[in-house]
């Protein structure tokens, strides 16, 4: 008799069955000759399934007599299995079955090459950062290596706030999936929840959400959940980003980036930025993209608003990925914010005397007539 594996379990077998694929591809069809398996919604039919695993560390591959891997209990031991020193765990798909809610003081990656994905087993479970407050629950530095938030695992901010991120990519890729979840951190700083910064960095959400976190900072560019510096590795294929509180809302996109919208991905709050009329943010929309943004602002770093404005006027700001023109329905998903100078004051509906208008398949912006 057929039966649908559990979410989670589904999850682990796309994970631990795909450790020669690159962390931004999906897996291989992990599912018997003939039947149904969706990557999106990580859901697939099939008889014969394995038994729900315990609690623990796992390896490559998942088969009926898998068991954790001995003497690795806590997050802070996965860690140090997976990025310990030792050959035969590079490139491995490492797979973490969280079985309670956690505290976690954070930590620092830096080796090459390891993979490493979070599951809450059976329900949600929290990881609530408990370091001090200008510490991060998890700091990726690591060429090649990989970090991903599967389901039911929520990433919960520093109880009293923090003065940092609680999640910044220097070098690596962080991942998400459907089902989970960062929320619940306020900090001081201006780079909000996530911080990606960095040419070999990346972020891939192919579904979860980043919400209710907070930044105190009063910089006019200040963010409360994802910041996007000097990357364009940036993919938002599901899930959303809204509900986040700062200055400039949910998302940032700094100078000469791109962030890439695709799938049923849903933003908030979307802030560009530009400090010339040469250097600013860019959106890449894919072609079936059917998610939306609730507001889009331009944000220039020049005290004089009209110099600010300078900066978008015959720009693109939205753009088709790869051969893919815009329409009109795709610029209608992005309701116009406000251009935003330096200072708090410098402040300007976008909408009263510029818009965006379809030119030659990108959103260019223009002053009304």
């Amino acid at each position: 008799m057929r039966k649908l594996i559990p979410l989670f379990l589904t999850i682990f077998l796309v994970f631990v069955a795909c450790g020669g694929n690159s962390p931004s591809d999906p897996p291989p069809d992990p599912c018997a000759s003939g039947h149904n398996w969706n990557w999106v919604t990580a859901t697939c039919t099939r008889s014969g399934c394995p038994a729900t695993p315990a609690a623990g560390l796992y390896r490559h591959p998942l088969t009926n007599a898998s068991t954790p891997i001995a003497g690795v209990t806590t997050l802070a031991e996965a860690i140090t299995y997976v990025t310990a020193d030792v050959a035969d765990r590079d490139g491995v798909q490492f797979v973490f079955l969280v079985g309670a809610n956690a505290d976690f003081a954070g930590t620092t990656i830096t080796r090459a090459n390891r993979h490493l994905t979070l599951i809450g087993l059976a329900a949600e479970r929290t990881i609530t950062m408990t370091g001090a407050e200008n510490a991060r629950l998890f700091d990726l530095n690591a060429t090649g290596s990989s970090l991903t938030l599967g389901n039911n695992i929520t990433l919960q901010g520093r109880v009293g706030g923090s003065t940092t991120t609680l999640v910044l990519v220097n070098n690596g890729t962080f991942l998400m999936l459907e089902g989970s979840k960062i929320t619940g951190h306020t900090t001081t700083s201006v780079n909000g929840a996530i911080w990606i910064n960095g040419a070999n960095a990346g972020f891939i959400m192919k579904g979860g959400s980043i919400t209710g976190n907070t930044t105190t900072h009063s910089n006019t560019g200040a963010i409360g959940g994802l910041v996007v510096q000097s990357t364009n590795n940036i993919n938002l294929e599901g899930g959303s980003i809204t509900g986040n509180t700062g200055p400039a809302g949910d998302i940032s996109v700094g100078r000469n980036q791109i962030l890439n919208l695709s799938g049923t991905a849903i933003v908030g709050t979307l802030t560009l930025g530009a400090i010339s009329t040469t250097e600013r943010g860019i959106v890449s929309i894919a072609q079936g993209w059917s998610g939306q943004v609730t507001s889009l602002n331009l944000l220039g770093n020049n005290s004089n608003m009209e110099t600010n404005i300078g900066f978008y006027i015959d720009k693109t700001v939205l753009q088709g990925a790869g051969v893919y023109n815009l329409v009109a329905a795709d610029l209608a998903k992005f309701p116009l914010g406000n251009f935003i100078g330096n200072a708090a004051a410098d402040t300007q509906p976008i909408s009263p005397t510029h818009h965006i208008v379809l030119e030659s398949g990108n959103g260019v912006v223009r002053a009304k007539l």
